[in-house]
């Protein structure tokens, strides 16, 4: 092996930005080219890029334009609203720590939560029992925008700049060695968005990223030079991506607490079919996709299912005056319903940007509540603290239901499923294959000019270690 290192200044990033790391990173090879996708992002407080006369005591945040400073808060109880339990006051300074055997007589509270080291304040909710404290991270602890300072007024370089907005790079090499940087053909607003994908489907590239702003953002190349613009599956999010025998795209992902498979032939127009409904699972039931392997004769995928005890349950729910906030199962299905039990909007609580049309806004760093927006005013209507959530979930668990639902083995089932035009799909039970969904571990993917095949770890009855299984199919 040769190292051949990329056209990125790495260190210098670091440097300008504080933290940071790359995420998603992927090497594909197509048609006499090479494509290589980092998407390295800064993390942390953007306040270290800003210009040295420029101060965010009360917090910074990356816009698709730049950096906006806030002012300082104008009326903590708006705040305290969004961040805090009802009936907490919105404090600064550090939380109450425990004062262990009490001797001294101070309130025996829990600090929830700790400052990290670019918070430029400490706020905590102050617990009215004394019981525990709740900390809050600075940047949700400001007023209104005071300044906004342009990408172009940072001194910092190209490569901080990208970092900052989450700027997936993409460079192109023809031997592997030299490695040039390609430009999409157009700017994406990318400090909200979910980690990209990029493919060769067997005739060109395809790279796939969700955002908030645009939703699901697809372009092509043939050669890795010049790109396309199409559209991507707007009804999933980060889903698992592959190509089929055709060129023709598959997607599969979690959507609304179903396993949803979404398929195009142009990369324009996307068909859905639910995995669950071709399974014919129970609605308690929750499907994951587990490993996926493509190859000229198609595309197979390895399902699980298990019974999810919120589902069974009838879900979590936490009601305000208008609005409800539901969660369907333990899988992150959230549902906004209003006062007369219509559902408003549905999302999967981790790694779901938030969208524009979206009534439900997740904060957008660290810790924090769930913010209700009217999708049609922008106007904040209603918040669900962070504390309130964490006690609907310990409150289920620490249930007489919910310690039975956690000590009793859940039923569970597996399956290979494979198709070859993203239309029809063989459905094959673990059963029949002398597997088992709770002691056979898929292992390895390999793809071959005439099948597909998963390899698979067994336990040994006698407890000796594990025999290895290759399990070996030929499209649908």
């Amino acid at each position: 092996w040769d190292a051949s290192p990329l056209p990125v200044d790495y260190s210098t990033v670091r440097a300008e930005v504080g933290s940071a790391g790359s995420v998603g990173t992927q090497v594909v090879a197509g048609e006499g080219s090479v494509l290589a996708m980092v998407n390295l992002v800064a993390y942390g407080d953007p306040s270290a890029a800003l210009p040295g006369n420029v101060d965010a005591p009360f917090g910074s945040v990356v816009t698709a334009d730049g950096i906006d400073v806030f002012g300082p808060p104008t009326d903590l109880e708006a705040v305290a609203a969004t961040v805090c339990p009802d009936g907490w006051p919105l404090k600064e300074g550090q939380p109450r720590i425990p004062a262990g055997d009490n001797s001294a007589g101070v309130a025996n509270t829990v600090a929830v939560g700790f400052p990290g080291p670019n918070q430029s304040g400490v706020w905590h909710c102050e617990s009215p029992d004394g019981n525990s404290d709740l900390w809050i991270e600075s940047s949700q602890v400001h007023g209104d925008v005071a300044r906004s300072v342009a990408f172009g007024q940072l001194d910092i370089s190209s490569d901080s700049i990208k970092a900052l907005r989450g700027e997936p790079r993409m460079f192109r090499s023809t031997n592997g060695g030299s490695w040039a940087e390609v430009t999409l053909p157009r700017q994406l607003d990318l400090h909200n968005s979910s980690s990209p994908q990029l493919l060769w489907t067997g005739s060109r590239y395809v790279f796939v990223v969700a955002t908030g702003t645009e939703g699901t953002v697809l372009f092509s190349s043939a050669d890795g030079v010049t790109w396309t613009e199409g559209d991507g599956p707007d009804q999933l999010v980060a889903p698992s991506l592959a190509a089929l025998p055709d060129g023709s795209l598959l997607a599969i992902a979690q959507a609304g607490g179903r396993l949803i498979a979404g398929h195009s032939s142009d990369d324009l127009t996307w068909t859905y079919a639910s995995l669950d409904a071709m399974l014919q699972l129970d609605p308690t039931w929750r499907a994951s996709l587990t490993r996926t392997v493509s190859g000229p004769v198609g595309t197979a995928v390895i399902v699980s299912a298990q019974r999810d005890i919120v589902a069974a349950y009838g879900g979590l729910q936490l009601k305000h005056d208008h609005f409800t906030l539901r969660y369907t199962d333990s899988q992150g299905t959230l549902q906004l319903l209003d006062s007369g039990g219509t559902v408003l909007d549905t999302r999967q609580s981790w790694g779901q940007p938030n969208t524009a049309g979206g009534w439900i806004q997740f904060p957008q760093m660290g810790s924090g509540g769930i913010t209700i927006v009217d999708p049609t005013t922008g106007e904040r209507v209603d918040s669900f603290s962070q504390a309130a959530t964490d006690a609907m979930w310990n409150d289920f668990y620490n249930s007489a239901e919910g310690q039975k639902a956690q000590s009793e083995q859940q039923p569970t089932a597996s399956w290979v499923l494979d198709t070859v035009d993203g239309s029809g799909w063989a459905m094959t039970p673990f059963s029949q294959l002398g597997l088992s969904s709770l002691n056979s571990y898929p292992s390895t993917v390999a793809a071959t000019a005439a099948s597909l095949q998963f390899g698979f770890l067994i336990p040994k009855a006698d407890g000796t270690g594990a025999t290895a299984a290759t399990l070996v199919g030929v499209g649908s």
